[in-house]
């Protein structure tokens, strides 16, 4: 299965005080190698404020135009992580099988799409109140990440 991402953002809107701003992120290679299989993906964002002081009230996670090009029971792991290294960065787990990040933080979705292939679609994954929850308290320190694996 190859998932093919031409942009990735997080949006995030949060309230500073009487006035809300959104603020959205977007990794710096939109289309994240391709999400090869072989790879482990972590996304690292600094803030730029604490989440203690200025709670997130909103999020949500944007995959545009993802596709499988084969029919096959795959799966696209994606974590909220309490920290990770800023930037996008890639770590080579030769297809272990397995969610990647099994264990760490908390997993926002188990992702797969049998039904159809080379047909982009939207993946949009709005946080719930226990993921905002832990979004905030991961937030404190400036910093949060994501980590997405793909098996099949």
């Amino acid at each position: 299965m190859k998932k093919r991402i031409l942009f990735m953002g997080v949006v995030i809107l949060f309230i500073a005080g009487f006035s809300r701003a959104d603020v959205m992120y977007q990794p710096p290679d939109h289309d994240i190698f391709d999400l090869d299989h072989y790879y482990a993906y972590t996304w690292g964002l600094d803030l730029g404020f604490s989440t203690a002081d200025t709670p997130i009230t909103e999020a949500v996670l944007t995959f545009t135009n993802i596709n499988n090009w084969l029919i096959e029971d795959d799966h696209l792991y994606i974590h909220l992580l309490d920290d990770a290294d800023v930037d996008l960065d890639r770590q080579w787990d030769g297809e272990g099988g397995g969610d990647y990040f099994l264990s760490q933080g908390v997993l926002l979705i188990d992702w797969n799409d049998p039904e159809e292939w080379n047909r982009d679609k939207d993946l949009v994954i709005t946080f719930t109140a226990d993921q905002l929850a832990a979004l905030n308290a991961y937030g404190a320190d400036h910093i949060i990440g994501f980590g997405l694996n793909r098996i099949r």
